[in-house]
């Protein structure tokens, strides 16, 4: 039996496992932290079940991060927003820092989804 007011989250993974440099790994954690605390803060409001799936690939030229949620989305334009909030300003500071590139996509009613990029540098990730 569920609690009132509780929400189901479900989490999906899918991840390769890496080695990775700790100058990157530990601001790649940051941002993966902030990402999962905004959806579970904000992505589900109203909602009694929603699904987060964190994807992580390696190619031979990149690091290539996914989380989505199919929560409620934003507002059109309110993504795409230069700083449209301080846990989205963290992320894209945290994004830059390690010389990855972000990008971030949502719609009212089918979720948000970031899409992180990472270049691989010579023995950073085997």
């Amino acid at each position: 039996m569920k609690n009132p007011g509780q929400t189901r989250i479900e989490l999906s993974l899918e991840l390769q496992p890496l080695n990775f440099d700790v100058k990157r790994a530990i601001p790649l954690g940051l941002v993966i932290t902030e990402i999962l605390t905004n959806a579970l803060k904000h992505a589900f409001a109203g909602r009694d079940e929603g699904h987060i799936i964190i994807k992580l690939e390696k190619t031979e030229q990149e690091l290539k991060l996914e989380i989505a949620d199919d929560g409620i989305g934003m507002e059109e334009g309110k993504a795409a927003a230069p700083a449209a909030t301080l846990g989205t300003e963290i992320i894209r500071a945290l994004a830059d820092q390690i010389g990855a590139h972000l990008e971030m996509t949502s719609r009212p009613g089918e979720g948000t989804k970031y899409s992180l990029r990472l270049p691989l540098k010579a023995n950073s990730v085997h």
